[in-house]
This record gives structure tokens, C-alpha cells and sequence, in this order.
């Protein structure tokens, strides 16, 4: 997922999200947000006690202080696909896992539809895990709705598809 806004928060490999839409943004009706677990029982207890340091807000911090926190959103091009197929009941939940470090843009993507004002600096894409549930009737056509929208995303060459059920 892209974390084009500014959150401030980073969390290590192996922090679980739960994802969810966000019906309040002005900017992107679709949005999805990607949020920290608010139960501390979801963290993993090696994950728990981890000091993050954050360069923006020179502080330490750990993930039981910022539980239930926003931390990214998915891509725009992908989070449309994804918030349709949830209102419509296609999929019935989205959670996902850190599974890499941030990687700094340097510029937003050209099809970023809602980079402000074109300004420099993208943000930072935080790999993770996307798990995503749904009746077992709908999963060709979901698959086939993610594959298509795969190509509009940024830092593609990165992302895969797979069923696991």
C-alpha cells in the first residue's frame, strides 16, 4: 500500500493491519485506510515492546502507543477496486501484514489522481501483506478485478496476486 499522506508512523515487519474504508475523506471517496490494531492481543508479543524512533516527531515510540492509529492507505487506482467490491459484498473484510521496510518516493506517481497540488516528494510505500475474505462463489471475478487493476498501481512490479482457498 502507499503511504502518500504524511502519517508519521512506522511500524516493523510482522505489525498486522486492519483495514478498513474511510468514509470521512474529502479528497477520495474510496479510500481505504490502513490502521494499526487497536487489541494489543493482535501484535505479536515480540512486536509489542519494540522502541520505533520517528526522525519527523524526534521521538521514540512503541506500537501499544500509537494501537488503533492510522499508518497508510491503500494505492487510489487499487483501493477503487477493493471499496467497490466490499459495498457491493463481494469481499467481506481486508486485513493485511508488514512484510518490508518503507521505500521513499521521490515524486508522485504520474496517475497518482490525488497528489496535492503536484508537489515534490510521494511519500513512501510500505510493503505489506493484503489479505483479502469473501463468499467462495465470487472469488474468480474478485481475482480478475484486482488482476486488472494491477497495472494502474505504483510500484507494480512489486505486487502479486494469489489464492490461498
Amino acid at each position: 500500500f502507499s503511504r502518500y499522506h504524511h502519517f508519521k508512523i512506522k511500524a516493523p515487519r510482522g505489525t498486522p493491519l486492519v483495514v478498513q474504508t474511510e468514509d470521512n475523506n474529502k479528497y477520495d471517496p474510496h479510500a481505504l485506510a490502513c490502521l494499526l490494531p487497536r487489541e494489543m492481543e493482535r501484535i505479536p508479543e515480540a512486536l509489542r515492546e519494540v522502541q520505533i524512533f520517528s526522525k519527523s516527531q524526534r521521538k521514540k515510540y512503541t506500537l501499544e502507543d500509537v494501537k488503533g492509529q492510522q499508518i497508510g492507505r491503500i494505492q487510489h487506482f487499487l483501493n477503487v477496486q477493493l471499496h467497490g467490491l466490499l459495498r457491493c459484498g463481494k469481499i467481506t473484510r481486508i486485513e493485511g501484514e508488514i512484510n518490508g521496510e518503507p521505500t521513499i518516493t521521490s515524486r508522485p506517481s504520474s496517475t497518482q489522481k490525488f497528489s496535492r497540488y503536484k508537489q515534490a516528494g510521494g511519500g513512501a510505500f510500505i510493503p505489506a501483506t493484503l489479505l483479502v475474505e469473501g463468499p467462495q462463489h465470487y472469488k474468480e471475478f474478485v481475482l480478475e478485478r484486482i488482476r486488472c487493476t494491477l497495472p494502474e498501481c505504483e510500484n507494480v512490479q512489486d505486487m502479486h496476486v494469489e489464492c490461498l482457498k
